[in-house]
């Protein structure tokens, strides 16, 4: 094997070819999800004016490419990365986007973006391993399903600053502060729906547990789920807001749990994670759960946690991603609140923390400024002055339970953002709201002072 990169002009016949059987292997990968969008898009790069094309040799036999435009006038857009069948895994592809990368850099590009798909999960394992991150969808793929958009930075940085140099050693000291302790962390469906966060999210999961924090992930799914109930048409009665979980409905959100979310959310953490849901073990047992004295079908109230399953799990070192479901005693599977769920399971573990990843920075006050820090009494009197938003009660109600029942802080945060998580955590300031007793509040206060005194 003789292999040689070299840099053409995209006219080049060579990298012609390659690039017409990637659009070949594109149409047949795309052919049952939506193959008139497909169709826009080979049209709208037929005649493709790339600012930079590389095309990769096996003994003087094209085998792969890649290139870039310029997007704007410091964001390239990495495209037509191909490397044919039987030249995987020996390091063609990572070399192609390095050389693309290094030449949109010398064009003083600082940002690369590309789009992928939810049908090329390779692709989109490939481009996370050299550094890419997911985030929201760009123009013309914002209403495509089925786009994956990643982004990188190109700017190279080889020395610490002062500033960054306090930043890990203020991150050292909280990691050490909370090493061998438990938080339980509740993503929210609609977070989870945004994608934009999802990779920042789950890696920075991953570097707390790794650091020696025992995390448990509990997941919503809402946005999805009621968007399968309204494609299968299924009519269900609604109480105070709240969906009766009907039969139907349960199937739908055991199939949109079970098959859809757990699976992606452990997929994306590279072995740390582990799916299980209420059922495995019995560890969630419920009682059915009644609004206003009517019964919501499978809608389940806790009774009871049984923690040694979970236990095990973190023991072994995984992150138990757990999806909101419950057993009664009369057998059946419930649907249970998945903030009832997380709130249930940091009680249960008397958990360090609890962390509600939501779609909103925090608790605001009156002028519409972020609130870092709440006490229990200060909490209940902003929801007896109405300054929750009602789309936060179901959280404020098990914040204040679990704040009474040995759950030393509670956290709102913002899991649509990057790097949120960590900076909540491993800062002394934070980037969302945390609710405390006026004893830990006042530890807090002891803890941090030291920090920062080194």
């Amino acid at each position: 094997m003789d292999l040689k990169i070299v840099k053409v002009d995209f006219k080049n016949p060579d990298f012609k070819g390659l690039k017409e059987e990637l659009e070949k292997y594109l149409d047949v990968q795309y052919k049952k999800y939506n193959p008139q969008l497909r169709a826009k898009y080979r049209e709208a790069d037929a005649d493709i004016n790339l600012a930079g094309a590389y095309v990769a040799y096996d003994e003087g036999v094209p085998i792969g490419c890649c290139g870039f435009i310029i997007k704007d006038n410091e964001v390239a857009e990495l495209k037509k990365m191909f490397v044919k069948e039987g030249f995987g895994g020996i390091g063609i592809a990572t070399s192609l986007i390095s050389m693309v990368e290094d030449d949109a850099r010398e064009c003083g590009m600082k940002k690369m973006v590309l789009k992928t798909g939810e049908p090329l999960r390779a692709a989109v394992d490939l481009y996370r391993s050299v550094g890419y991150a997911i985030i929201k969808n760009y123009s013309p793929y914002e209403a495509d399903p089925t786009a994956v958009c990643m982004a990188k930075s190109l700017i190279k940085i080889n020395v610490w600053s002062a500033e960054k140099r306090n930043a890990a050693r203020e991150a050292l000291g909280y990691l050490n502060l909370y090493r061998g302790k438990i938080f339980v962390i509740k993503y929210d469906g609609e977070a989870i729906a945004e994608r934009s966060a999802h990779e920042s999210v789950l890696h920075d999961i991953k570097i707390l547990a790794q650091s020696g924090i025992k995390i448990v992930l509990v997941h919503g799914g809402k946005p999805y789920i009621e968007k399968e109930i309204k494609n299968s048409g299924v009519i269900s009665e609604m109480v105070e807001g709240r969906r009766v979980t009907t039969p139907k409905v349960m199937d739908i959100i055991k199939e949109t749990y079970l098959e859809l979310i757990n699976p992606r959310l452990v997929s994306l953490m590279d072995g740390a994670g582990i799916g299980i849901s209420g059922i495995n073990g019995h560890f969630l047992m419920c009682e059915k759960k009644k609004i206003d004295g009517q019964c919501m079908g499978f809608l389940g109230k806790i009774k009871s946690v049984d923690r040694s399953l979970l236990d095990k799990l973190l023991n072994d070192g995984f992150i138990p991603v757990v999806s909101p479901l419950g057993v009664g005693s009369d057998g059946y599977i419930y649907n249970i609140n998945p903030e009832d769920a997380a709130a249930s399971i940091a009680k249960e573990m008397k958990a360090e923390k609890l962390i509600f990843l939501s779609t909103v920075d925090g608790i605001l006050d009156k002028s519409g400024n972020l609130m870092y820090e709440i006490d229990i009494a200060e909490a209940e009197k902003l929801r007896e002055d109405k300054q929750i938003s009602e789309n936060l009660y179901p959280k404020f109600d098990v914040t204040v339970d679990a704040l009474q029942n040995g759950v030393s802080a509670v956290h709102i945060i913002n899991g649509t953002k990057q790097d949120s998580l960590f900076d909540e955590i491993i800062s002394h300031s934070g980037v969302g709201t945390m609710f405390t007793d006026k004893k830990a509040a006042a530890k807090r206060r002891l803890i941090v002072d030291n920090l920062k005194r080194g």
